[in-house]
């Protein structure tokens, strides 16, 4: 009965709210609350990446080969003279294509005489 007064007339006591079954019931009920907030948030967000993923895009190219940083003399050469004999082919298509004016008809054009 003097445990009842004293409540009463001393609500806020720490010794009393310490003790108060009440205050610990809603305690370990609010703990448990976030708890299942938690709890339920993790199943919610189940299929969810946790990082945000970039996507990559799929390669139609085939791997380049690794070359290393030195090549032998005659592998560069080789290769060199590929590529000059490609500018050439080219070069000579366009000639070709143009219609190619000779050096005769050219000093006719630009009236030059040569002395022969």
């Amino acid at each position: 009965m003097s445990n009842f007064f004293h409540r009463l007339l001393n609500p806020h006591c720490v010794d009393c709210k310490d003790n108060d079954p009440v205050e610990v019931l809603c305690e370990q009920l609010q703990f448990l609350r976030n708890e299942n907030d938690r709890l339920l948030e993790v199943i919610v967000n189940f299929n969810k990446p946790i990082f945000k993923e970039q996507e990559v895009p799929a390669r139609s190219e085939e791997p380049k080969e690794i070359r290393t940083q030195t090549l032998p003399w005659r592998v560069r050469q080789q290769m060199l003279e590929q590529e000059d004999a490609r500018k050439a082919e080219v070069l000579r298509s366009l000639d070709d294509n143009k219609g190619s004016i000779s050096i005769e008809e050219l000093e006719k054009e630009m009236d030059i005489v040569h002395a022969n």
